[in-house]
């Protein structure tokens, strides 16, 4: 399994200003391809707080995903941090800067240091191309892990995704055999139901796990298991089990 974590950068997010949507829109699409998202978590614009994190939480992961502080400003630092992390240099990509000028001269806008510092990539690394913002992502093969550095603003995120990354995704052709089933209950408690099914799924070798989530006033159930000969006979015998409470 292809074990895979998210991390979002921005003191906008630990303090509250904004929420995090990015973490959720790109966990789906991992997890429809087979990699397993183990970790998320959002950091805020402090570069030795962000190198001390990756230096402790990344080494076990296969793919990870940094979104934010790619812009011109100064509290923009995710691509120093990732760089310091990794024990790579910083090198302007020309194709990146005449890209972000061109833009930039289309807006009328006075070229900075700033936007510059936006073309820089780590060293063998390559840069993602934005077609809705200015600031490219960029792919970073590491010994065997994979980063993926990409803009906060999730229009910009998303493009890039569907551009490029959604590519990678699909040439890895990840078998992956999990799957999920989810039945809808109502007008029983969370931890009876919780009892009944755990009881009733306790012998079978091809579940994984099984999981909750309450939306009053239906609780759901939640199974991870691995497909079996003997999986659709066993299901259907559980929902006669809940077959009072399934909806």
């Amino acid at each position: 399994m292809i074990k895979s974590a998210i991390f979002t950068i921005g003191t906008e997010i630990t303090d509250g200003q904004i929420t995090d949507r990015n973490s959720q829109w790109m966990s789906e699409r991992l997890t429809h391809y087979g990699a397993e998202v183990v970790l998320h978590a959002s950091l805020p614009d402090d570069p030795k707080q962000i190198v001390d994190f990756l230096n402790t939480n990344c080494p076990p992961f296969d793919i990870v995903i940094v979104s934010g502080g790619l812009g011109p400003t100064s509290d923009d630092i995710t691509r120093y941090a990732v760089t310091e992390h990794l024990g790579l240099a910083l090198i302007l990509d020309e194709a990146s800067w005449l890209s972000i000028e061109n833009k930039l001269k289309a807006k009328s806008v006075i070229l900075r240091e700033g936007h510059r510092m936006q073309a820089m990539i780590p060293k063998g690394s390559k840069a993602l191309d934005n077609s809705v913002g200015i600031a490219p992502g960029i792919h970073i093969t590491h010994n065997s892990q994979q980063y993926f550095l990409l803009p906060g603003p999730p229009a910009e995120l998303q493009a890039i995704w569907n551009d490029s990354i959604e590519l990678y995704f699909k040439s890895l052709n990840i078998q992956n055999n999990k799957k999920l089933m989810t039945w809808q209950c109502q007008g029983i408690a969370e931890s009876e139901l919780a009892h009944l099914t755990e009881s009733f799924f306790r012998d079978y070798s091809f579940i994984i796990k099984t999981g909750y989530r309450i939306n009053k006033p239906k609780v759901e159930v939640k199974i991870w298991y691995n497909e079996a000969p003997e999986t659709k006979k066993v299901f259907q015998d559980y929902e006669k089990l809940i077959k009072k409470y399934n909806i």
